[in-house]
């Protein structure tokens, strides 16, 4: 982060979320100006993972991640992940061309331990997430069969647009169905027809029947009908329809509703999506070609479909749902026409959507400083381990940035309580090892309690620093970088210090939201009496299940 001076920095440390970094400058002159494609719910879309990772495997030249960023001014880019688990990704080049682009970021360094890693990768001022698994090092090769070998590939979906002369991006993709007799990796091609293949690599953690994604190279040639085959044992053949446009269509409808929609699949609330909830529409094409489409985004969910007409006429579109319903009842979506979808009740709200401040396995978060500039952001991630201290049980908050780890904060709850180790000097003399509360949500509004961090001394002069909490409002909503939030409790911690010979005095007054289910969103730093401010908001939050 910025340089802060030493009571504001002493207080955000002391919370989790903010460490020093170097302020960095940027010359905008030459640079491209753009942003990083993702979804609603800020992942890489569409987003290309390669290669396999291993735990104490060095990354070769198979391991990659393919994103597409919308290019407004053409010029000088770098695009980077952050470090995670003991690897990156990044590349840096120059772009001279507008509208999408798609960018290869390379990975270096070796997976420490395995497990899910979660990455944000940042171009400019935008960012997305993208994850990838790491798999143990004595996991071997997988042994599975493909559906459908060796007649033709069953369950098989092509996604994406295919156009003769046009490179294909991460938006074109297979998917197909295996059935798995014993874990560990895998790595699938297909045959090359006319300038196009699929590729894709990756682990099996269990068996049975399940869908793999190969994600298409190459530039097609010609336009057709490519016949390939998937290069496995047996193998199974599947087509490709490479067109010259984009389709032109128009949906079936009468007063606006789709005729004859199909819904299929489940649909309740808190439960999420998969490949079987779709919507079938009808549509009249006039031209051929490829097409992709996707609807509104309601009650926590959203539909998508792409691939390609070869025929004229009546045709149908399959589209996939996506996301978790968070209600039940009707949601209408639109996409050129409306269809109805009823949500039914499902469970209860998972534990970790009542917690204050959620702290399962890889969740994450990233924190800016309002106000800052690119060097004011710091990821934070939840680690697998735990930690003991003073015979407590503390979860691991790592925070890092683009050039490696930063520092740990360690935090434990205890029936609605959450607690802080504060484990620093804090600027005194003597280092500090107590735990601190730092919210009770049972309490009401105008709440108090006090947490004595001990006696201490500053430059020799004997004294103590004490806190004291206070429950401001409970139940408030509030919209924190474009993302509106409910059931937020705003807490005030006014730090005191007592030095021997004098009484004590506040010096430091910290506002902070914790929201239900989301941890918190937004911090305010202010010196006392008033004098500097700081104001620290909350991004591309992940609550890991």
């Amino acid at each position: 982060m910025k340089q802060l001076s030493v009571p504001l920095l002493f207080l955000i440390t002391l919370f989790i979320f903010i460490s020093c970094q170097k302020q960095l400058e940027f010359d905008s002159d030459g640079n491209s100006i753009g942003t990083i494609k993702a979804n609603a719910g800020g992942d890489c879309l569409p987003s290309h993972v390669n290669g396999i990772y291993k735990a104490d495997t060095t990354l070769i030249a198979d391991n990659y991640i393919d994103v597409q960023i919308n290019i407004a001014n053409p010029g000088a880019y770098n695009i980077y992940t952050d470090s995670v688990n003991g690897y990156s990704f990044k590349k840096a080049g120059t772009i001279g061309a507008t509208g999408l682009q798609t960018i290869r970021l390379y990975g270096t360094g070796k997976p420490t331990v395995s497990g899910l890693d979660i990455f944000t990768i940042t171009y400019g001022t935008s960012t997305c997430k993208i994850n990838i698994n790491v798999v143990g090092t004595g996991i071997g090769v997988a042994a599975f069969t493909l559906s459908g070998a060796p007649d033709t590939c069953t369950n098989f979906i092509v996604t994406g647009n295919y156009f003769a002369g046009q490179a294909v991006t991460p938006a074109e993709f297979l998917t197909l169905t295996v059935n798995v007799t014993s874990t560990g990796t895998y790595n699938l091609s297909s045959s090359n027809n006319d300038g196009l293949s699929f590729s894709g690599s990756g682990s099996f953690s269990n068996t049975g029947l399940q869908n793999v994604t190969l994600n298409a190279i190459g530039t097609p040639v010609s336009t057709g009908v490519k016949y390939l085959n998937i290069l496995y044992a047996v193998g199974c053949p599947f087509n490709v329809f490479v067109t010259s446009a984009s389709a032109v269509f128009t949906f079936g409808n009468s007063a606006g509703n789709c005729t004859g929609a199909v819904v299929a699949g489940i649909y309740k609330s808190n439960i999420g999506l998969t490949s079987a909830n779709t919507v079938t529409l009808n549509v009249n094409v006039t031209q051929i070609g490829g097409y992709s489409i996707g609807t509104n985004n309601v009650n926590g969910i959203y539909f998508t479909g792409s691939g390609s007409f070869n025929t004229t006429g009546a045709n149908t579109i399959i589209l996939y749902g996506h996301g978790t319903p968070v209600t039940a009842g009707d949601s209408t979506f639109a996409i050129g026409c409306n269809f109805v979808i009823s949500f039914g009740s499902g469970p209860v709200t998972p534990p970790m959507q009542e917690e204050y401040l959620p702290m399962t396995t890889n969740t994450s978060f990233r924190l800016e400083v309002v106000g800052g500039n690119a060097g004011d952001t710091t990821n934070v991630k939840v680690l697998a381990n735990d930690i003991t201290l003073s015979a407590n049980s503390y979860r691991i908050f790592q925070t890092t940035e683009g050039t490696g780890d930063l520092d740990s904060f360690y935090y434990r709850k205890n029936n609605g309580k959450y607690f802080m180790y504060h484990d620093d000097s804090y600027g005194l003399d003597n280092p500090i090892n107590k735990d601190g509360q730092i919210l009770d949500s049972s309490l009401a509004v105008n709440a108090v309690w006090n947490v004595d961090l001990g006696n201490n001394a500053y430059n020799g002069i004997p004294g103590s620093l004490k806190y004291e909490g206070k429950i401001l409002e409970k139940n408030a909503s509030a919209t924190i970088a474009s993302v509106a939030y409910t059931k937020i409790i705003k807490v005030q911690l006014t730090f005191k210090v007592v030095i021997t010979g004098f009484p004590a005095q506040d010096i430091l007054k910290q506002t902070i939201w914790f929201a239900k289910g989301k941890g918190v969103i937004y911090q305010k730093v202010d010196t006392v009496p008033p004098g500097t401010a700081e104001e620290i908001i909350t991004k591309n939050i992940y609550v890991a299940p």
